[in-house]
């Protein structure tokens, strides 16, 4: 067999299976209306973009029904880059970093 099968209600890979993976796992279900499902993926790519400051935050979410695919204009997400855990995270640490 070439490639991977993967079946399940939400899948992530390389850092989302890490980040964004237990955020699904906590408040995804299968009722979610479409914005929820919206604000639910936003979620979890901001927090893929905090963990990687230097990514680009700009994201294009695909919607695929029987009537189609529907793919949103490119769009940037909200950040809010002035948490003080932001601006000097080593404070508190231990180590020889």
């Amino acid at each position: 067999m070439i490639g991977v099968h993967y079946e399940g209600d939400h899948i992530a890979t390389g850092f989302g299976n890490h980040l964004a993976r237990p955020i699904l796992r906590e408040e995804w279900r299968e009722d979610l209306s479409f914005e929820e499902d919206f604000k639910l993926l936003e979620k979890c790519m901001r927090n893929l973009l905090y963990r990687d400051r230097s990514a680009v935050n700009k994201l294009q979410i695909a919607k695929t029904t029987e009537e189609g695919l529907t793919i949103s204009q490119p769009y940037s997400l909200k950040t809010f880059w002035n948490s003080a855990a932001f601006q000097n995270p080593t404070v508190g640490t231990v180590g020889s970093w």
